[in-house]
């Protein structure tokens, strides 16, 4: 999971459990995202997005408000077509306000009275949240965010003060006073419920306020008819004198969509200090006369068309909101880092697998295009593999036995560990005969509680660096798929390899044609992880009919033969030959897969083993040649990962969405293990949220024991926090999978000695060779 850091002098603040809190709020999974080139917090209502600036210098009680308040709007603030239409969440009800001409100043507005509601409903919901929204509006007025420190509250205009009460007011008594017109507005707001109400609240307001405005600037075109002099006006009437404002076209940062922001003129500031409430409670007597109502009584006037009245100028904005939305964004740590975000797309097996049937048909369409040379040839290679094969497996048999053996005990005894003895409190007729010296007289119930059935998904890399050892990985997949069908585990067997070779998938790795669109689901192509076209091989499964199957081993015997051997390269199909490693795509494809074959084999556990003898070929993590910090968010989790290695975090979005076991083995045909130091390493966050290796004793002495592991046994374990696997493991390449009993050397002269060390010796040699058919017991054994 992404997890950014936030640092001040004397605090840091860990961004991955305010994830999970604003996710618990909501009681919804979503995507959240920390982006330090935002500039204020932003909930999008319609993609269930929470922007979260990387705030620094705050205390947990600000951040978690913060993380809450937008959270509100993510429960309580609806989203609608009509503001797509008008390019952001509730600029539709501004517009209906206010016109396009005003919206932007209508939506600050709007903003206002709907923080209001949506904080109470929060507190309410949250009772414990009452506390983070006293302590962080008590440091907001104490570092002054809304601008008021030595100005006389009462002088704000309406809208200002209406703000000041429901955010100081959470943690003061402002001393903020209000006509009685103007306190049924406060009344209206602290009793609405829904975001209608707060539409009708704002729309009212918006006229009270432009009538007064209006009133005003009639005022003063009267006393400027009567001869009076510009600055005796002033002195008289500078208290309720305004400019208009223009509105959208003076927005400071132009994008109204902002739910934290606001907007405001050059002479919003300037006139929002000289505007009062001296004033307001004789002009208020005023319009109560001409208009013959009140707010109160007049309802919302939203929606009523003609019966709305036209104002040809708008109140002012609101100069605290401006102010604090200032302020919040002087916390964010705006550092010169690129951040990219990308989406996780999906992808379509149908037109990715290569099904059993099909590789038997294209090594047939193969044959029948050979001139008779190699005819020749392609018939004696199948002859001899099938030769070798059929030797191998009855080589195979007895150890395959034993190993069903061993695995049938490991079952058994982890059933005994399952396994419990309750008292009845029945008496037991013939223990009761023993009650004077024991109270062991009732009867007993054995209760096992149920074990757990698993099934294996294999992904092999089908990589030209593979050809040395291709054929004796081969054989170690072999006999796990003849253990699985001795012991009705279902499996399936893919090989990922660039080569495309389905009809209509002709055309190689290029991402903006409609071939590519068949392989990949790419919605927005400016966001979307690019991924590259390949194919899985289904070279085996537990599906297959006994004659399908011994045909299907014989045919990968013969390709991995082939592919090992250059003798016989050019006698198979060149597009079941080796290619690149597109690792990271079959990640994405098993994240589809693995789900699948679970529930149509009703499993409970699947393990997914990934063999590669080397990193992926390409991947979306890398390119753009700018440095950068990259984000993947996964649309199914609505879980942000932030990229160390394209390879490992995909596999953590792969274990997040499957719940599924993600097993390693890495093939490395070089004896200098110590090469790989880095995989035995132990990583950790540090304050920035940045993947670096810790150095420490504890973390030596791990990578020393796995390095003589790797010298005396052929096998090492990776550090769990090196990999994005559950559990990776190094191999020698070069380690043959061994059936020979040292037993038929021995003379009929053999001393017990010699037998004794004979057994050992090929018991040994045949433990050692079975690396991933050992470990693939011990898993689905327990």
């Amino acid at each position: 999971m992404q997890t950014l850091s936030t640092v001040s002098s004397s605090r840091t603040i860990n961004t991955a459990s305010k994830d999970l809190l604003a996710r618990i709020l909501a009681s919804e999974n979503l995507t959240v995202q920390h982006d330090p080139k935002a500039s204020t917090a932003a909930f999008d209502t319609k993609n269930r997005v929470l922007i979260l600036p990387a705030w620094t210098g705050m205390t947990n009680e600000v951040y978690d408000m913060l993380v809450g308040h937008e959270v509100g709007h993510a429960l309580f603030t609806p989203h609608n077509d009509t503001d797509d239409k008008a390019q952001g969440p509730w600029c539709g009800a501004a517009e209906e306000i206010a016109g396009t001409a005003h919206a932007s100043i209508a939506h600050v507005y709007l903003n206002i009275v709907e923080d209001a509601r949506i904080e109470k409903l929060m507190k309410e919901k949250f009772p414990g949240m009452r506390r983070d929204f006293y302590k962080a509006y008590e440091q907001f007025v104490t570092d002054d965010f809304f601008g008021i420190k030595g100005r006389d509250l009462n002088k704000l205009p309406l809208i200002d003060r209406i703000n000041l009460q429901y955010k100081m007011g959470t943690c003061m008594d402002t001393g903020i006073q209000f006509s009685p017109v103007e306190q049924s507005f406060i009344k209206r707001i602290d009793s609405c419920r829904t975001f209608d109400d707060v539409k009708s609240i704002v729309s009212d307001i918006w006229d009270y306020e432009s009538r007064l405005k209006e009133e005003a600037e009639k005022q003063k075109q009267e006393a400027n008819a009567a001869g009076k002099s510009d600055d005796a006006q002033d002195g008289e009437d500078g208290e309720t004198t305004q400019v208009p404002v223009s509105g959208a076209d003076e927005q400071e940062d132009g994008d109204p969509s902002d739910n934290g922001a606001s907007s405001n003129t050059p002479d919003d500031s300037a006139e929002g200090d000289k505007q009062g409430s001296g004033n307001r409670a004789d002009t208020d007597d005023k319009q109560d006369k001409q208009d013959k109502k009140t707010p109160e009584s007049a309802g919302s006037s939203v929606g009523q068309g003609a019966d709305k009245m036209q104002h040809d100028s708008a109140p002012p904005s609101s100069t605290t909101q401006q102010r604090f939305d200032d302020s919040v964004k002087k916390m964010t740590a705006r550092s010169g880092t690129n951040y990219q975000y990308y989406d996780l797309p999906t992808c379509n097996p149908e037109n990715i697998i290569i099904p059993y049937a099909d590789i038997e048909k294209i090594i047939a369409d193969h044959r029948s295009t050979l001139t008779a040379d190699f005819l020749k040839q392609h018939d004696n290679m199948f002859q001899d593999a099938k030769k070798k094969y059929e030797k191998f497996a009855a080589d195979s048999a007895p150890i395959v036995s034993l190993m069903a053996k061993q695995f049938d005990l490991r079952k058994a005894a982890d059933a005994a560990k399952r396994t419990s003895v309750a008292k009845t409190g029945i008496l037991d007729t013939v223990r009761m005969v023993n009650y004077k010296v024991t109270d062991d007289i009732f009867r007993r119930n054995t209760v096992v509680r149920e074990g757990k059935n698993h099934g294996l998904v294999m992904f092999i890399d089908w990589s030209g660096s593979m050809s040395p050892t291709l054929l004796d990985t081969v054989k170690q997949l072999m006999q796990i798929a003849l253990f699985c069908r001795r012991c009705n585990i279902p499996f399936e067997v893919y090989a990922f390899t660039s080569c495309v070779i389905k009809d209509d998938l002709k055309a190689l790795d290029h991402y903006d044609t409609s071939v590519h669109g068949k392989q990949w689901n790419i919605k927005n192509k400016d966001k979307d992880a690019r991924f590259h076209m390949f194919s899985l091989l289904n070279f085996l499964s537990s599906k297959m009919r006994p004659n399908q199957f011994k045909q299907a081993m014989q045919n990968l015997f013969a390709i991995a033969m082939s592919q090992t051997d250059g003798t016989w390269y050019y006698t198979m199909p060149p597009s079941l030959g080796l290619s690149s490693t597109p690792l990271d795509e079959a990640i994405v494809a098993a994240m589809q897969i693995v789900p699948k074959f679970r529930e149509d084999n009703r499993l409970q556990i699947v393990h997914s083993v990934f063999l590669t003898d080397g990193d992926t070929s390409g991947s979306f993590a890398y390119g753009g040649g700018v440095y950068s910090r990259k984000f993947l968010n996964d649309p199914i989790t609505r879980k942000s990962y932030e990229v160390t290695t394209s390879t490992n975090t995909l596999l953590e979005v792969f274990r997040d969405r499957t719940g599924c076991n993600a097993i390693g083995f890495f093939l490395y045909n070089n004896k200098q293990v110590i090469r790989l130091s880095h995989m035995f390493t132990e990583y950790v966050k540090d304050k920035s949220g940045m993947r670096v290796m810790k150095n420490s004793s504890k973390g030596m002495d791990y990578s020393n024991k796995q390095i003589q592991s790797y010298t005396n046994n052929g096998f090492a374990v990776v550090h769990p926090t090196a990999s994005g696997y559950t559990e990776q493991y190094i191999i020698r390449a070069d380690v043959r999978v061994e059936n020979d009993d040292a037993m038929n050397n021995l003379g009929s002269d053999a001393t017990m000695t010699r037998i004794k060390n004979a057994f050992m010796a090929t018991a040994a040699n045949r433990m050692k060779s079975r690396v991933l058919l050992n470990r693939f017991i011990d898993l689905i054994s327990k």
